[in-house]
């Protein structure tokens, strides 16, 4: 007679047992020298061995110098009965968790590769998914005060284009439209959905689209903290045939830096920032983020414990116009172009924007490839190559499976960074937990179609994907069975 223990009394953590005990029963009696399984749901086999009175009873060599009580009482109840008990050589361990483990340290054992990859970067790091979930709940009801231009966004979805017959001259038929806001207006909406209280500090446009604006930032949870109004709204509209851009038209024309606008940019972050937790820097390159505005935004931060995270993800905008930021935030594309360093290395490049903006860290979105944390060494370390280097780079792949639409993914990367950030605190994880939850937020995003708002519930779904990063077992017969059945 061999027995097991039911799946609910073994505790090895997440994901065990792999097999349920059901099936391990059925391999086991399917051996021509056992007789019967019997599946323990006790704590011990006391009461089994009670009841059969084995003649001998076999455990592990590991059980021949244990003390646990359990084991005890099991000896016990077989030698009181006439039976004793005996122990395997051990010159051969069966261990079944170092198997499951060497597997999902390998390829195609069908473990998703990039959720595996970062509960290594997890374990590697020192934190846990706890620590990610603690990180949300500490930045709950965080005031953030968002600065930059809020772009209003067009799509219009033709039908398949074709040629007119009179001329070569392409006519797209459009078959439906959808607007909504990007720029920092949409780091704002994300936030707010990631359960912070953002306020959104921009130049309306006047009239009814400005009025629009406001109800939809207050539907989503932003505070709107108005400055001088525009003419008319910053807006792009993008053409479509089915699922492809054909052309985009850009009517966004920048702000006028006048007195006026500078006076009142200085009274409303006099007003608003020493609020804030953090303060982000949406720029758009359309003048909100002008040099003087800048020198406001320095000052005012002098000496106050509050976060910077600065980002742009603008043909002209300028992502080292801040200094000191905690945090900077950009494409690969972006950062290249903001140190002139079109092909060379990527770390040189992050390096050179940090140092020029003084800034603690930087976060660069790869597209597929992922994300880069960088973040600056205490001193500078030998690299053994006769170059030292001062920054240190860690790849976080993507977890994106597919993309169905990067609308709002750039904005998604950036809210999700000034989360970690702020529930962090002075964690010395905060640049590689800010890395793990932006490239979650991505992979939401992109998820579905059109400028999907990433929420608090998306990244806390993430966090049980990547702590669940393991094997499983299922039943094709029937049905999927949960990795620990109870």
């Amino acid at each position: 007679m061999v027995t097991i223990t039911a799946d609910q009394g073994i505790n090895k953590g997440p994901g065990r047992p792999l097999i349920p005990h059901d099936l391990r029963a059925e391999n086991l009696a399917s051996l021509d020298m056992v007789d019967a399984v019997h599946v323990v749901y006790q704590p011990t086999a006391e009461e089994i061995l009670k009841a059969v009175t084995p003649d001998i009873y076999v455990k592990g060599r590991e059980y021949e110098t244990n003390n646990d009580p359990r084991f005890a009482a099991e000896r016990n109840a077989v030698e009181s009965a006439g039976g004793r008990v005996v122990f395997s050589s051990g010159d051969i361990v069966f261990s079944s968790s170092a198997l499951i483990a060497a597997l999902e340290g390998g390829r195609d054992t069908g473990v998703d590769a990039p959720t595996g990859a970062l509960a290594h970067i997890l374990r590697t790091q020192g934190t846990t998914p706890d620590d990610l979930r603690t990180t949300l709940r500490a930045a709950r009801d965080a005031p953030v005060l968002v600065i930059g231009e809020a772009i209003e966004e067009t799509d219009t979805i033709g039908q398949a284009p074709h040629l007119t017959p009179r001329e070569p001259v392409m006519t797209l038929r459009p078959a439906g439209q959808r607007t909504y806001d990007s720029g920092a207006a949409a780091v704002a909406s994300h936030l707010a959905a990631m359960g912070l209280r953002p306020t959104l500090l921009t130049c309306p446009p006047q009239g009814r689209a400005g009025q629009a604006l406001a109800e939809r930032l207050e539907a989503a949870g932003v505070e709107l903290a108005p400055l001088p109004t525009t003419a008319e709204p910053m807006r792009v509209e993008h053409f479509f045939a089915g699922n492809h851009k054909l052309l985009t038209v850009d009517y966004a024309r920048p702000v006028s830096a006048d007195t006026a606008l500078r006076e009142a940019f200085a009274r409303a972050v006099q007003t608003h920032m020493p609020r804030a937790r953090a303060v982000c820097i949406a720029d758009q390159g359309l003048g909100l983020l002008a040099p003087g505005h800048a020198r406001v935004i320095a000052e005012a931060l002098r000496d106050r414990p509050i976060r910077l995270i600065a980002g742009a993800h603008a043909r002209h905008a300028n992502p080292l116009a801040i200094r000191h930021a905690d945090l900077l935030c950009f494409s690969e594309h972006d950062l290249r172009r903001a140190v002139a360093n079109p092909a060379g290395s990527l770390t040189a490049a992050a390096w050179s924007a940090m140092d020029a903006a003084q800034a603690h860290a930087a976060l660069v979105a790869l597209g597929p490839e992922g994300l880069l944390a960088f973040d600056r060494l205490p001193e500078a370390l030998d690299t053994g190559t006769g170059w030292p280097t001062r920054v240190r780079a860690r790849p976080v792949p993507s977890l994106a499976t597919s993309s169905l639409d990067a609308t709002g993914a750039d904005a998604a990367i950036t809210s999700a960074a000034i989360l970690a950030l702020i529930g962090a605190g002075d964690s010395p994880h905060a640049p590689i937990l800010a890395a793990l939850l932006a490239t979650m937020a991505e992979a939401a995003a992109l998820a579905r179609r059109g400028p999907a708002i990433v929420t608090q519930a998306d990244l806390h779904a993430a966090i049980d994907r990547l702590e669940n990063a393991h094997l499983v077992y299922r039943d094709t017969r029937h049905h999927a069975l949960p990795l620990a059945a109870s």
